[in-house]
């Protein structure tokens, strides 16, 4: 089983994660997020969120080492977001997943970037928007040397969008680059 770290998120900007955290708490606020085990909360779901950031209830999964992941898992409460980053931590592939139902996770976006050298500056992008009725929309972005966007729309099967939701601890399909 492939070992994770855990933290309160990962700060794209700055390239480093934030508050990091041990499984344990990790998990809990797993638990609080997807209503797997409120009673395990010390002070109940209410208290603890006021005691992180504001309300706002989230953890982060990163892959490989805590100064240098290749990938990471942002847990909140209406999806999951993953990112995979580059030697340079630079995010240029970024996949969303939604909460659609009980234990069920539907990928309604991806982003594919590429940079301009070694800057953070993106030279292109592609964004993919998958719909449930198989609604695809695709947006190719070239922002060097000049601004150029065009969009295409299509209809595909999107049966393979469709993900379990991970149990705490096993996020290697959540993680998986190739979809």
């Amino acid at each position: 089983m492939q070992e994770y770290i855990y933290c309160r998120s990962w700060a794209g900007a700055f390239k480093e994660a934030r508050n990091p955290m041990n499984e344990e708490e990790a998990k809990k606020i797993h638990e609080t997020l997807y209503g797997i085990s409120n009673q395990n909360v010390q002070g109940g779901f209410k208290e603890y969120t006021k005691r992180h950031r504001g309300g706002i209830l989230q953890y982060t999964v990163l892959l490989g080492s805590l100064e240098k992941p290749t990938a990471f898992a942002q847990f909140v409460s209406n999806g999951i977001w993953v990112n995979f980053l580059d030697d340079k931590l630079r995010a240029y592939l970024e996949y969303s997943f939604n909460i659609i139902g009980n234990n069920k996770l539907f990928l309604d976006k991806a982003v594919y970037r590429e940079f301009d050298g070694d800057s953070d500056k993106v030279s292109k992008g592609t964004l993919y928007l998958f719909e449930e009725d198989g609604r695809l929309i695709i947006d190719r972005e070239t922002f060097l040397p000049e601004h150029l966007l065009e969009k295409a729309t299509n209809t595909i099967d999107v049966s393979d969008n469709y993900e379990p939701f991970p149990v705490f601890g096993n996020f290697e399909n959540i993680l998986r680059q190739e979809r």
